[in-house]
């Protein structure tokens, strides 16, 4: 298996898991279009955003993945943690049209963050 896809979704990922996370993502990234509107590229990028925060999440839960991260530095698993809790809320922010928006896909991320962390950096090694 590609290590790039191993470290999207782990090892031996079953393709119904593969499924659910992009549909997560899908509903996720369609709630943000909706609510946003499609007429600004804010809006699209945000719901692409979205759509990332929303497979991640249901990727980071899963223990395939954290023992492909495992196999990274640990270097390279705290800049992942520190990257999605400090410039993807900012950017989250700033492209959020409402307070509402924001407050969800922050919480999400920070679920997404702390499955990831838990799992690659305090869990078992």
């Amino acid at each position: 298996m590609n290590k790039t896809w191993q470290l999207l979704v782990g090892f031996n990922a079953k393709p119904i898991n593969v499924v659910l996370m992009l549909f997560v993502g899908a509903i996720l990234a369609s709630t943000v279009l909706i609510i946003g509107g499609v007429d600004s590229w804010k809006n699209i990028l945000l719901a692409l955003l979205a759509w990332d925060i929303g497979s991640g999440l249901m990727s980071t839960s899963n223990e395939g993945l954290h023992q492909a991260w495992r196999e990274q530095t640990r270097t390279n698993r705290w800049v992942f943690v520190i990257f999605h809790v400090t410039v993807y809320p900012a950017i989250v922010i700033l492209l959020s049209p409402s307070v509402g928006i924001s407050v969800l896909l922050v919480g999400l991320l920070v679920a997404k963050t702390g499955f990831f962390a838990v799992g690659t950096l305090f869990g078992r090694n």
